[in-house]
């Protein structure tokens, strides 16, 4: 960040993903991620912010079908600071949450899952709120749609703002429309209330998104992306409107298709 009172930031993180087939009916996966973040000096000088972080979720599926399954999973997070303030503290999360899938009719799908979401601080003591998700996804000829709504947790410590920790409710739509073999159109549009925990804050935030994306040979494509973001908070100044345009060129390899 070229402003000397926003911190240059240092991030690095690496994770791990393992799914295991049991059998025709019993499905195990298991993720880990570790995130290592830190922040240089400011002038005038910042509080602490530096910390480690540790995610890991555990879930087991039970399929009854190929078309419906039900799921159990525990979410953990461990948030350390290297140095503890006021404002940036170490906390913990446990998130168990249960739910389940169903393909409806051939092109339609509903998937639900809710639990209980548990953050210990030592700062400003236990909390617990609900968390859940519903997705209802289907398609008709080359058009695909997925509308959702969610309520869950997330942080503010890797942005220029650092608020902390914050419970969020969601909802939108995500589109996919094959216009042709090798060319289709992605487009993500949603609604989000933020409420944070630690401080007085309140944001909204109403985002649109449009990507275009060509195929030119198996292994690459290239995609042309525009954004639009606004946020509306209750903090004097900190609302904006943004607008983006992206270019990218992907690469891909498929490993397990070699070995097949």
């Amino acid at each position: 960040n070229n402003a000397d009172d926003e911190a240059d930031q240092d991030e690095n993180a690496g994770n791990a993903l393992l799914t295991y087939r049991l059998n025709i009916h019993n499905e195990v996966q298991l993720d880990y991620e570790h995130l290592d973040m830190n922040y240089d000096q400011t002038d005038p000088p910042q509080l602490p912010r530096d910390f480690n972080a540790d995610i890991t979720r555990g879930r087991y599926t039970y399929h009854f079908s190929p078309r419906s399954s039900v799921f159990a999973e525990y979410r953990y997070v461990n948030k350390d600071l290297d140095e503890e303030s006021p404002d940036f503290f170490d906390y913990e999360v446990h998130n168990p949450r249960v739910g389940f899938s169903r393909d409806l009719y051939e092109n339609l799908n509903l998937t639900v899952f809710g639990g209980y979401a548990a953050r210990e601080a030592d700062e400003t003591g236990d909390e617990g709120f609900f968390t859940g998700r519903l997705d209802f996804s289907g398609g008709y000829k080359n058009l695909n749609v997925t509308a959702y709504g969610e309520r869950g947790y997330f942080d503010d410590y890797t942005s220029a703002d650092s608020d902390g920790f914050y419970k969020f409710w969601r909802t939108g739509l995500d589109a996919r429309y094959q216009i042709l073999e090798r060319l289709w159109l992605d487009a993500f549009l949603f609604f989000e209330k933020d409420k944070f925990v630690d401080r007085d804050r309140n944001d909204k935030f109403y985002n649109a998104r449009a990507r275009l994306n060509y195929r030119i040979l198996k292994w690459a494509y290239l995609s042309l992306d525009y954004q639009y973001n606004e946020r509306d908070s209750n903090i004097p100044f900190d609302d904006y409107q943004r607008n983006r345009v992206f270019f990218r060129i992907t690469f891909e390899y498929d490993v397990a298709e070699k070995y097949q």
